[in-house]
């Protein structure tokens, strides 16, 4: 495990998930993987990531930038699990 200092909210959350063994409700790991940012959002963090690689992001805009940055790690670690579980069930139905 990582240091206490340097784990992240995914690395929390990964360990959450894997405390069940991965038991999860083949319905609900469908509806996760069609979660998605809306267009809105997708426009907005195309935008501020343009800005940061410029370097003309102002700290208020990082600190979104960032916080839409780690709801996407959230979202990928979410989507991983509900396939892996997804292709469990495909498996045990065989």
């Amino acid at each position: 495990m990582r240091a206490t200092q340097s784990i992240s909210d995914s690395d929390i959350l990964a360990e959450v998930l894997a405390a069940d063994g991965g038991e999860h409700v083949p319905d609900v790991a469908a509806t996760v993987l069609r979660w998605r940012f809306s267009k809105k959002s997708d426009r907005r963090i195309t935008q501020l990531a343009q800005q940061n690689q410029r370097g003309t992001i102002s700290a208020a805009d990082r600190i979104v930038l960032e916080r839409y940055l780690r709801v996407g790690s959230l979202l990928n670690l979410l989507q991983a699990k509900a396939r892996i579980t997804l292709r469990a069930a495909e498996t045990s139905d065989k």
